[in-house]
């Protein structure tokens, strides 16, 4: 995957490719609720990415060199909710994210 599929260049990451440069990344998933196959759940989370030999890695949360974002915004939310309220949150987590990262990228 292209350097910039995750970085915003001096925003959040250099302008060019650097080896082993780490970054969250948001991701959401569908998944059954625990009250049965009745109650669909949409999960967001933050992945963990490396950039080795010119692409992006997932890399496992024990490998990482900077500890994962805490979030504020709901993570976990059934899918019956209405669509705009579900955008809104994953908007909200995509910020928190990208502001994470940003903030990392600060402190190099």
């Amino acid at each position: 995957m292209h350097w910039n599929a995750w970085i915003d260049p001096a925003e959040t990451g250099p302008w060019s490719p650097s080896e082993g440069f780490e970054i969250e990344a948001a991701s959401q998933t569908t998944q059954i609720g625990p009250e049965g196959s009745e109650l669909l759940l949409r999960r967001f989370e933050s992945v963990s990415l490396r950039f080795e030999a010119g692409s992006w890695r997932r890399i496992r949360d024990h490998h990482r060199r900077v500890p994962k974002p805490d979030s504020l915004a709901p993570t976990t939310m059934p899918l019956s909710l209405p669509i705009e309220l579900q955008a809104e949150a994953w908007n909200n987590f995509r910020a928190e994210v990208k502001t994470f990262n940003r903030s990392v990228f600060e402190r190099r």
